[in-house]
């Protein structure tokens, strides 16, 4: 991999197409400050806590605070995980202002997701020139267009509840929907690239690195030369500390509008 962030050789880029993902070097500075504001905000009663969510039949999408409780939200389909998340996108401090909620202890946190969504939006934009040099496409205009709709998650999957109900402990296999994402940061190396019946791999987190895969615009836009990266957090008790109550991570989405 190129030392240097801001740049994306050839050799990169190749290794992404072939392999289906690569790591690059960025900064976790911003990341304690941000879980601790998450864990402020969990803390919060459930009340407040509502007042952080616009939900997609309002803005079209979510954003900020929601929780799933391990139920089945579409007929047939398997149940959804035990987890609380957050969508952060740059006009959340808008929303939060139409509703007058009360959100001056939050305005630090605010700030460093914003840095950090700003930072990972640069990552792709990054990428993306280097996917077209090499392809001869316009992603980074494109993705720089569309920036608006990039977001950050926070995620905090509740490890107690998953076990009682002896489920996968950690969240259910798939695909994303984003172009690029970037999976920054996970309190435990667990994430499984590829399906089983292909080889999975163990995604071995790095202090200072992200993880860069494509989603299914990646695959739709360019008819299945970019392929969309499935994974799956792995339930192998060997990975995670038997008395973990709860694993967080942070993800960034690069999608186009």
């Amino acid at each position: 991999m190129s030392a240097s962030p801001c740049v994306i050789t050839n050799q990169d880029i190749e290794f992404l197409i072939r392999e289906g993902s690569m790591h690059t070097p960025f900064a976790h500075n911003l990341i304690p400050a941000i879980r601790e504001g998450w864990h402020d905000l969990l803390d919060e009663p459930g009340e407040y806590r509502s007042q952080w969510t616009f939900a997609p039949e309002e803005h079209g999408r979510e954003i900020g605070y929601f929780r799933r409780d391990g139920l089945m939200r579409n007929p047939g389909s398997a149940p959804d995980d035990f987890k609380q998340f957050f969508h952060f996108y740059h006009d959340l401090p808008g929303l939060l202002a139409s509703r007058r909620v009360r959100y001056q202890a939050y305005d630090t946190w605010m700030d460093d997701m914003e840095a950090l969504r700003t930072r990972c939006a640069r990552m792709a934009h990054t990428v993306a020139l280097g996917l077209d040099r090499m392809y001869g496409l316009d992603l980074a205009e494109r993705l720089r267009q569309s920036e608006h709709v990039g977001f950050l998650r926070l995620l905090s999957y509740d490890l107690v509840r998953s076990r009682e109900a002896r489920r996968e402990m950690m969240g259910k296999g798939h695909t994303d929907g984003s172009y690029l994402t970037l999976h920054i940061w996970d309190e435990y190396s667990c994430l499984m690239l590829g399906r089983e019946a292909d080889g999975q791999i163990l995604h071995q987190g790095m202090p200072d690195t992200a993880l860069v895969f494509f989603g299914n615009q990646a695959e739709k836009e360019t008819r299945g030369m970019f392929k969309s990266m499935y994974h799956a957090i792995s339930g192998d008790p060997a990975l995670v500390p038997a008395d973990a109550r709860t694993r967080d991570a942070i993800i960034y989405f690069a999608d186009l509008a």
